[in-house]
């Protein structure tokens, strides 16, 4: 655990190498509230800034090469740096965007549409996470994943029975052209 819930955030993470997922518990259900592959930056962002306890905690999912930076670093580098600032403020801009997105795919996908976002866009997450972890972060049950995901694999059979019946054909259509050559 790189975080515990109800501790505060020393650190901003940058993952070279791995995943890690943001969670907290409500009502002793483990909740997971986001996902950090590699190459991007890792906090947990309210009590980072505010330098105080919060309910989320940091996972690492698997094997990670990680890279730190203390807050108070980071406040001594802005003050010598004047360029820090402006990347700092990039960074909380771009969580809020992430924040504000996440926000909108609640309120305005389905959850299908929300899983397969979640796999288009965290592929090596999917691979990581338990179903119920992945549940939690969409906002639906385990058992509503587990109907989407029977549904889209239903549709993967559907895809490749289609795709094998037009390799058939078109096997048979260059046959028919092959025998018809040698007549």
């Amino acid at each position: 655990m790189l975080v515990k819930p109800g501790h505060t955030c020393q650190h901003i993470y940058f993952i070279e190498k791995g995943a890690a997922r943001i969670f907290y518990y409500k009502e002793e259900k483990d909740i997971t509230d986001g996902f950090r592959g590699e190459e991007t930056l890792l906090l947990s962002i309210i009590s980072f800034i505010r330098q105080k306890p919060d309910k989320r905690g940091i996972e690492l999912l698997d094997d990670c090469v990680l890279w730190k930076l203390s807050y108070d670093d980071l406040e001594e580098l802005s003050e010598q740096f004047p360029d820090i600032q402006y990347l700092y403020r990039m960074i909380m801009s771009s969580v809020l965007i992430m924040t504000q997105n996440r926000i909108d795919r609640m309120l305005f996908q389905s959850a299908e549409e929300r899983y397969d976002d979640f796999i288009k866009s965290h592929p090596r997450a999917a691979e990581l996470l338990t179903l119920g972890m992945i549940a939690s972060f969409l906002g639906i049950t385990q058992e509503t994943l587990s109907r989407i995901r029977s549904k889209n694999k239903c549709f993967d059979i559907c895809q490749n029975i289609y795709f094998l019946f037009d390799f058939v054909k078109l096997t048979i259509q260059t046959a028919s052209i092959s025998l018809e050559k040698k007549i």
